[in-house]
């Protein structure tokens, strides 16, 4: 990842931004700071603002109230053309009626003030990875959806502007590309020292590309850190909600707390053990106190299937069992929702359906005390 200096002024600076429309607030009082040099994702569920405040940016909107300042001169009012910006949305812009080549060449000569061709190993490598080498004399009419949209983002990376606003860019590309085009983005960035905001909804994606991931959500700022410290230290149950695949896991005893299901770690639960055992827990590698306070869930397996590399378990925690004959290891559990837990193949082989089972887990997400929304 790159390191911005602290030193210079941020690419981006908003303060207190607003707007309305009519009497709908769409951002109330953003603040968010993109550094110089910085690749930093603003992530939020669908209407939550993101391209409203990237319009903002842009110069394409005004906005109601607030300031933003970019490279620490005041643009609030600067118009769109001479902020310095490149700008790709969701629907591909391009010029029509020159072909792909024009359109690449066209971008370059912004950077180098002058018409000259395509040149350098890494504009060549963005065409291949973004799989236009054999497009190039072909106008944009010709292309797919998806190749417009390559070739937009390629015309905003060799336009080289000091800032660029990427607004879910990937979004319609087919699996395989993305990946791949990921890896490139975010190599031309670093090495061309570029400002970037980038929105998405993928928090897979954020946490891949990003230095740091500001999350939005209703027009406000969550929270804004680095991957790590979102994933591991979240503010609040949306935050929290939006990192990991399957969602957290949300109980309330003995008190509210969240648990990522693909952090859980199945053992066996035999039945002379009503609780976890010393043994239990020597052989997943934590002391008893550990094993005892890790221990999240006990149930019976409801189903077991096979989605692409893992294996899913629906644990049902609803259901009354007995271990044994002695009617003290009998176990009603209150009901709630039926955990999915993903782990690799080799880990689960031993459960079958209607089998009991117990999950463990190290990293056990708890909340502010005010911070619960």
């Amino acid at each position: 990842m790159t390191s911005p200096s602290t030193l210079d002024p941020p690419a981006i600076d908003c303060k207190g931004l607003s707007f309305r429309v009519g009497n709908v607030s769409i951002l109330d009082q953003v603040d968010l700071v993109v550094r110089a040099g910085e690749f930093h994702a603003l992530l939020g569920p669908s209407g939550s603002g993101k391209s409203t405040l990237l319009r903002l940016i842009a110069g394409l909107e005004a906005s109601t109230a607030g300031s933003i300042e970019l490279f620490g001169a005041n643009a609030t009012s600067t118009p769109a053309h001479l902020r310095r910006i490149a700008y790709v949305t969701q629907s591909a812009s391009t010029y029509d009626h020159l072909s792909v080549a024009e359109n690449l060449q066209s971008a370059s000569a912004l950077a180098q003030k002058g018409s000259l061709p395509i040149r350098t190993s890494l504009e060549s490598e963005l065409i291949d990875a973004f799989e236009l080498r054999t497009k190039l004399h072909l106008k944009p009419p010709q292309l797919s959806g998806g190749q417009q949209q390559r070739l937009a983002i390629l015309r905003a990376l060799l336009s080289q502007r000091p800032l660029l606003l990427l607004d879910e860019p990937l979004a319609h590309l087919q699996e395989s590309l993305k990946h791949p085009i990921r890896q490139v983005l975010h190599r031309w960035i670093t090495q061309n020292s570029i400002a970037c905001l980038y929105v998405t909804h993928d928090s897979q994606e954020a946490s891949e590309l990003a230095d740091r991931i500001t999350v939005i959500d209703q027009g406000h700022m969550l929270q804004s850190g680095s991957p790590t410290e979102l994933y591991r230290s979240p503010n609040c149950r949306t935050v929290a909600e939006l990192f990991g695949r399957p969602c957290i896991e949300w109980f309330s005893i003995p008190h509210p707390m969240g648990l990522r299901p693909q952090d859980w770690i199945p053992i066996t639960f035999r039945e002379e053990l009503a609780d976890l055992s010393i043994a239990e827990g020597t052989a997943t590698g934590l002391t008893h106190i550990e094993a005892e306070r890790a221990v999240i869930a006990r149930g019976i397996i409801r189903s077991i299937r096979q989605i692409e590399s893992s294996l899913w378990i629906e644990l049902d925690t609803g259901s009354d069992f007995t271990l044994g004959s002695n009617p003290r290891k009998t176990h009603s559990l209150a009901a709630q929702s039926m955990p999915t837990i993903v782990r690799p193949t080799n880990e689960i082989s031993q459960f079958a359906v209607g089998e009991l089972a117990a999950f463990i887990n190290r990293s056990i997400i708890e909340l502010p005390a005010r911070s619960t929304n």
